[in-house]
């Protein structure tokens, strides 16, 4: 079959539908190499030329984003509906084909498929009454939906070019954010504050999106609490666990109850539909250096993944630390690593975020954001509590929003300055 009838066939029979892919991939493989593009999905993306550039270097670059562009616009157009929507945001088609591979050739779809195995072959058992079989029958089907809605909740929370606006704030920290501009921290002050990040949503869908409603800032280890969570809207949630480092500290015990008290969060938040967002944090706090910073996140990640199981440097040199930590403790199936700002300004977050995207070598998991005040501080700074700032205050949110987006992709250029985007956040000993 020549590459023209597999396309044909693709688009009239066999569109990717989420359980299809190993079939799917076989033939848009053909297809692209017989297009002979197939390339971007196995090369790094080539170089934007400059002005210095020579003729050949912007006739390679072209040739590429021309190929790129045929080879994402033929993997989405053979999608069905539902699927070109939630995939349609991406860098390259590399990026596109890998996070595609990952989501269904990942141990999650393993598990979809022999969970419906199990319920199609289920059989009523001679010793049970048909109202015992259905009630199994029913919880089976429960069990199924939940896992197939939590491997597609997760897997949009890791789109690349998407983060998370952690815009959860107690009363207190917001009254923290409002001095800072001079705002009086009363309810109006808040109320319009709270006003103007809905105000913000504006922005392009592509750039940051909340998952059907904001999650809860710490969910109770209740099932009846996660369960009416669900019911109001949402599909995620977090919580933070923080250690600080010290001449005796963390302890292996504080490692592992911080560790167990994370995982039956996570076991409670799965069983009810919800994808439990697990925050280890070591606080940046005392005068050890990176390497004992780098040490200890390796053993608190190890920690938190085992039980998960059970049951003043350059941005270079931290995104090669903080990798490092992750490369032998995160897991390949989790679907993405997003960071906190923990007191960075809204630069040196962003450069971290895009110094790590950068790097080269193993990262088979999204990495994002999922920042609070490292994407308020310069909006904050533009709006000053006046309503004429509005739309001034709406340019600098975009202009992080675009910043962070790019640095999740590897492709930032440092060009998002502006008041207050290089001013430290960093409160000593607060717990963000």
């Amino acid at each position: 079959m020549n590459s023209r009838n597999i396309l044909s066939d693709l688009v009239k029979n066999e569109p990717l539908n989420g359980n299809n892919f190993g079939l799917w991939k076989r033939k848009i493989s053909s297809v692209l190499h017989a297009d002979k593009i197939k390339y971007v999905l196995t090369t790094e993306p080539i170089a934007k030329p400059t002005d210095k550039s020579s003729a050949e270097e912007k006739l390679k670059y072209e040739k590429w984003l021309e190929d790129d562009e045929s080879a994402i616009n033929l993997m989405l157009g053979l999608m069905i509906v539902d699927l070109m929507t939630r995939y349609e945001v991406h860098g390259t088609a590399k990026i596109l084909y890998e996070k595609l591979v990952e989501k269904y050739e990942s141990p999650s779809r393993t598990q979809t498929m022999q969970l419906l195995k199990k319920y199609t072959s289920q059989k009523m058992a001679e010793d049970s009454s048909i109202v015992e079989h259905i009630s199994k029958m029913v919880a089976m089907a429960r069990e199924l939906i939940i896992v197939d809605e939590l491997i597609a909740n997760a897997a949009y929370i890791g789109t690349p070019g998407k983060g998370i606006l952690a815009a959860d704030e107690s009363t207190g920290t917001i009254g923290k954010r409002l001095s800072s501009i001079n705002v009086e921290n009363v309810e109006s002050s808040r109320k319009v504050g709270s006003s103007l990040e809905s105000r913000l949503t504006r922005v392009p869908r592509s750039l940051l999106e909340p998952m059907v409603r904001p999650p809860p800032r710490v969910l109770m280890a209740l099932p009846s609490t996660a369960n009416s969570t669900i019911k109001a809207g949402a599909r995620f949630a977090k919580w933070r666990a923080m250690l600080k480092i010290g001449p005796t500290e963390p302890s292996q015990l504080a490692i592992n109850e911080n560790a167990n008290g994370l995982d039956r969060y996570a076991i409670i938040c799965q069983a009810n539909g919800l994808v439990p967002l697990v925050e280890a944090e070591i606080l940046v706090d005392g005068p050890h250096d990176i390497d004992v910073c780098a040490d200890v996140t390796e053993c608190v990640l190890a920690a938190c993944c085992k039980a998960l199981n059970d049951h003043h440097v350059t941005p270079e040199v931290v995104a090669e630390y903080t990798v490092r930590a992750l490369q032998p403790t995160m897991p390949a199936a989790v679907s993405a690593v997003v960071f906190l700002s923990g007191g960075q300004s809204e630069e040196e977050a962003t450069l971290n975020l895009y110094a790590m995207n950068k790097l080269k070598g193993k990262k088979p998991w999204n990495l994002s954001f999922s920042f609070g005040w490292a994407l308020q501080q310069s909006t904050l700074k533009a709006w000053s509590g006046k309503e004429e700032n509005v739309k001034k205050a709406q340019a600098a949110f975009l202009k992080r929003c675009k910043a962070n987006l790019e640095a999740t992709l590897g492709t930032y250029k440092g060009d998002a300055q502006g008041e207050g985007v290089s001013e430290s956040l960093h409160v000593k000993d607060y717990k963000y």
